[in-house]
């Protein structure tokens, strides 16, 4: 016989910036009671009882070959608690699996009460000669819960390192935002900062350091404006669009109208999304309708029809005349639809089984398009009818390259643990390219752990690129990061001053993986697609 407890989890996960909580509500767990009455004496030990046994054992875990083994140890370690788990978990910041390391960025602010902070900002943390260690302890001191002094954070960043002083300054917003930082009124405490908004800053970087000091200090970042569009760089000058947004002020639509003409297509993008957000009002809608007409690149033209979508409510697709239009008609009184009301999916339930769309039938949407595919074993695994997925595949990798216009730019990574282009950067989709990259992906047979994070970064740093569709199993395996929470959230952040759609094609997939996946798809505009055959 049987008795089932109903039992509440809650699940936190990171993503864009903010914690959201996903109920899983009562999970019925089995209960075998004794014969008799239970001799309590005899229970086995709980962790808050006997500590030590409980720590020896996940010490022992941590020293497990397997990853996932390692992986549940550091959550156990959280869970229990204490400054000798602390020190264990931080040690999980340089283990080799992404796995491990990822869950131990996770969950170090868990140690809050047990001193963590003290350990974040010295030589094991911010101050590692490891890069990665670095990045993390970046990322885990901006998820502390309780306050954070800046001062080693900014003392920390280095202009040697673009990707960690990227990983401080986001900490120190994600920290200002929750107002958790102290010392910020301390003399020359910002100075760092506003340093790094000048000439000689990777165009990233200096984006980032403008968007943090605007949320530290509003005014000394509105005094660094016209430094930071002088130093041009497409995300400085989203960044300073957003900064200006935030603040308003006599020339705001002026500079909005301005983004929406801008010669920089990354830039009219950044200035469209703004306006989905409710900024510019009627001139910029009607700005944007304006645009529908002339706009020459496919993904800017669907985030311009987009970003109408979420402002008013109403749907006409780039149909420019139905929404020129409806842009006359609106009220006077007309007020933009609050953020997320409109144009966001209202369901999370996912396709039942069968195939919902096949890769060859999906319209490209971009002239400057990447195509990551996941060559991952899953990839060779055996179907139901003897083929691999690899054999269903290789037809429709074709037909999407076929799908492509003459005048188009394409980059084609398959991807293992390393990333194994076709060309290194973007090529023209010429007959003689496209049959070239088709013949190169139908022979291609590499295999290895899947780095869908490395794949990722390849294609962003192609600057022209402004559509990434990825084709997987959905679950990563290898490379730098493997929590897809985190790595969602972290994308956000690259992203947030570097418009980019990203298309999600799920072969195979399992549902609750799909999900997982699917902010980074509905948060940026793009598609997620499952095909399942």
């Amino acid at each position: 016989m049987h008795t089932f407890l109903p039992v509440t989890l809650v699940c936190l996960s990171w993503v864009c910036g903010g914690a959201v909580a996903f109920d899983f509500k009562a999970i019925p767990i089995a209960v075998s009671p004794m014969a008799g009455a239970v001799d309590t004496a005899a229970a086995p030990p709980t962790d808050q009882e006997h500590p030590q046994l409980s720590l020896d054992q996940l010490r022992r875990d941590l020293r497990s070959e397997y990853g996932d083994k390692r992986r549940r140890a550091v959550t156990k370690l959280a869970r229990l608690g204490g400054e000798d788990a602390m020190e264990l978990v931080i040690g999980a910041l340089t283990d080799e699996d992404a796995q491990v390391a990822d869950e131990a960025e996770l969950r170090l602010p868990d140690f809050a009460a047990d001193g963590v902070l003290d350990w974040m900002v010295g030589k094991r943390g911010l101050g590692a000669k490891d890069p990665w260690v670095r990045v993390r302890a970046a990322g885990a001191l901006g998820r502390m819960g309780g306050k954070v002094p800046l001062r080693p954070l900014v003392k920390a960043l280095d202009r040697r390192d673009p990707d960690f002083t990227r990983a401080v300054l986001w900490a120190v917003e994600s920290l200002a935002g929750r107002d958790a930082l102290t010392g910020v009124d301390a003399r020359g405490a910002l100075g760092p900062i506003a340093k790094l908004v000048v000439k000689g800053t990777p165009d990233r970087v200096r984006a980032a350091a403008l968007s943090t000091l605007a949320q530290v200090d509003p005014e000394a970042a509105a005094a660094l404006l016209p430094k930071a569009r002088g130093c041009g760089g497409t995300e400085t000058l989203c960044a300073a669009l957003s900064v200006e947004a935030a603040a308003g002020g006599p020339d705001w639509t002026a500079s909005l109208l301005g983004a929406i003409e801008h010669d920089d297509p990354m830039v009219r993008a950044h200035g469209a999304r703004l306006v989905g957000r409710g900024f510019g009002g009627r001139p910029a809608l009607a700005r944007l309708a304006a645009r529908l007409g002339v706009e020459p690149r496919p993904a800017v033209a669907l985030t311009v029809a987009a970003a109408l979508g979420k402002a008013t409510g109403l749907k006409h697709g780039r149909h420019q005349k139905s929404w020129e239009r409806a842009i006359a008609d609106l009220p006077d009184d007309w007020v933009p639809v609050p953020a997320g009301a409109a144009g966001e999916s209202k369901s999370k339930d996912l396709p039942a089984g069968s195939s919902v769309a096949a890769l060859g039938r999906l319209d490209p949407l971009s002239d400057r398009i990447a195509i990551l595919v996941d060559f991952s074993g899953s990839l060779w695994n055996e179907r139901k009818d003897g083929t691999k997925r690899k054999d269903a595949l290789d037809p429709e990798v074709t037909a999407l390259l076929g799908r492509l216009a003459p005048d188009s730019r394409f980059l084609l990574v398959p991807y293992t643990h390393e990333c194994h282009p076709f060309e290194d950067e973007p090529l023209v989709a010429t007959p003689r390219n496209v049959r070239q990259a088709q013949d190169f992906f139908d022979k291609a047979r590499m295999r290895g752990k899947g780095n869908v994070w490395d794949a990722i970064q390849l294609a962003l740093a192609c600057g022209e690129i402004d559509r990434i569709l990825i084709v997987t199993d959905g679950a990563p395996t290898g490379g730098h990061r493997w929590n897809i929470d985190l790595m969602v959230e972290l994308l956000a952040e690259q992203t947030r001053f570097r418009p980019v759609l990203f298309d999600l094609v799920f072969f195979d997939a399992p549902k609750g993986l799909v999900r997982r996946w699917e902010p980074l798809a509905e948060g940026t505009g793009g598609r997620l697609v499952v095909i399942d055959r």
